[in-house]
């Protein structure tokens, strides 16, 4: 496994970088300072065993390529309840319809990873666990992604807490990690509200921040100060707090936490505006104990 900050790992020809008499490489793919055939301290096989005996056989060749830390990284939301569920059935959306699944390869997982990765530097490894329902603080306490065939939607189910990847995602956007932020800000919103979106809640942080205008759980219209905004989220022209707080998570993360520092051009600029900032920071912090960039 190539090691970036050790230019010789990169020389796929040499046998632990060039240290024969005084390393070992049990498992073909890092190089340890310990005894011959000591396996149990070899770090880097130990993750790359666990990771593909979780996953199965399929997504050996693909983590082999991958990094100690990246390895222990999936370990660790594997072991907190994420769950890459296998390919060849069908899965529901929670709103009637159904999708045939396919296999997920080691490239797929290491996408949802990425967005992992931006989550937890921005808000904090347990904020991430609660808002997501995983881990010891999570509820239900998994995670379930799905790839799914053809040129559909990528989409959250908030009735089981699962995740539908397109299996085209790459095809259709710049950078495909920020729709995966953008359902894990599904998933946050849901398990925020306790049942139902907190963005929903009315009257609350995020309809008064933002200004919509809400009867019951149904946004139709939206207040003449949030219609002048640029980038409030609709679906088929229907104003929805849902959608705008989903991009908002997006643009937090990549703008102000540990994103790529922009957005890409295909998701929608919600951000930007105080008072959505102030509610999104103050629900991380007092809901999820969220550490701030």
């Amino acid at each position: 496994m190539p090691n970036f900050a050790k230019p010789q790992s990169l020389n796929r020809y040499s046998y632990v970088s060039d240290s024969p008499a005084s390393r070992v490489d049990p498992s073909g793919h890092c190089d340890e300072s310990i005894p011959p055939g000591d396996r149990g301290a070899d770090a880097c096989w130990r993750a790359y065993s666990q990771a593909s005996e979780q996953l199965g056989s399929g997504y050996i060749q693909g983590l082999s390529t991958w990094s100690q830390g990246r390895l222990e990284w999936l370990m660790f939301w594997l072991s907190a309840g994420v769950r890459f569920v296998a390919g060849g059935g069908s899965v529901d959306d929670g709103w009637g319809h159904n999708y045939a699944t396919e296999s997920w390869t080691a490239d797929d997982i290491g996408l949802v990873l990425d967005a992992f990765v931006r989550v937890a530097g921005t808000f904090g490894t347990g904020a991430t666990q609660g808002m997501l329902g995983v881990g010891t603080t999570g509820l239900p306490g998994h995670l379930d992604f799905y790839k799914i065939e053809g040129n559909k939607n990528t989409h959250y189910n908030p009735f089981t807490n699962a995740v539908l990847v397109s299996s085209t995602i790459r095809d259709r956007v710049t950078d495909p990690t920020e729709v995966v932020l953008h359902e894990l800000g599904h998933a946050a919103d849901w398990h925020s509200g306790y049942g139902k979106p907190y963005s929903y809640s009315y009257p609350g942080d995020w309809l008064n921040a933002a200004g919509w205008e809400c009867q019951d759980v149904f946004c139709s219209t939206v207040s003449q100060s949030a219609a002048g905004q640029a980038g409030v989220a609709s679906i088929g022209g229907l104003k929805n707090p849902q959608e705008d707080f989903a991009d908002m998570f997006v643009w937090y993360i990549e703008t102000q936490g540990a994103g790529t520092g922009r957005m890409s051009s295909d998701t929608p600029v919600s951000g930007d505006k105080p008072d959505r900032t102030l509610a999104l920071e103050a629900l991380m912090v007092d809901q999820w104990g969220a550490h701030l960039p």
